[in-house]
């Protein structure tokens, strides 16, 4: 199969910032999102959006 381009939009190119091959985990805030689920995901944060990497990877 020749080279291919996705393309993608304005939400969602933070996932292009990491290399490839980077194992992570990203969640993101959402309506109808339980109380319990917001304080364990989020904690004190005020971020919508939640990346993690592996650290041995790093």
């Amino acid at each position: 199969m020749p080279p291919v381009v996705w393309a993608i939009d304005k939400a969602h190119e933070f996932t292009f910032f990491f290399p490839r091959d980077c194992p992570r985990i990203v969640y993101t805030r959402s309506q109808g999102m339980k109380e319990e689920d917001e304080r364990r995901f989020f904690g004190g944060s005020n971020s919508n959006i939640i990346i993690t990497v592996e650290s041995h990877w790093f």
